[in-house]
């Protein structure tokens, strides 16, 4: 996975969703992208446009934002944004292994900017 300032990490992945993404690549994505590549986005938008129709793209994160906002209001949750999800996911892998350095590596967080394991343990390091 690219980060911020262009230098890539390597990302845990369960199983199962290595295998749901691999069936998707297969049997969903050649039908809304066309031919599938490398290089070929792997999520994508379709929206309704007045003048031009409907339109399909490679998803962004202004799409994911716009959809969790909708599925927030429409659970009721209005202020429900894309970083509650990362929270969410922390938690439920947290929870399961009860493994704090599995959960930093699951959601890309370097010692460098990261809060020590307790609150109740001083500053930030």
């Amino acid at each position: 996975m690219v980060v911020r300032g262009g230098s890539t990490r390597d990302i845990p992945v369960p199983e199962s969703v290595i295998a749901y993404l691999l069936t998707y690549t297969k049997e969903v994505l050649p039908s809304i992208a066309g031919k599938v590549t490398p290089e070929t986005a792997l999520f994508w938008s379709t929206w309704g446009r007045r003048v031009v129709g409907r339109t399909r793209q490679p998803m962004t994160g202004k799409n994911l934002w716009r959809l969790t906002k909708f599925y927030g209001r429409a659970i009721g949750v209005p202020e429900f944004k894309p970083h509650d999800l990362r929270h969410g996911v922390a938690m439920e892998m947290y929870g399961k292994h009860g493994d704090l350095e599995k959960v930093r590596a699951l959601l890309a967080i370097s010692a460098s900017t990261r809060r020590r394991s307790t609150p109740a343990s001083g500053p930030r390091s």
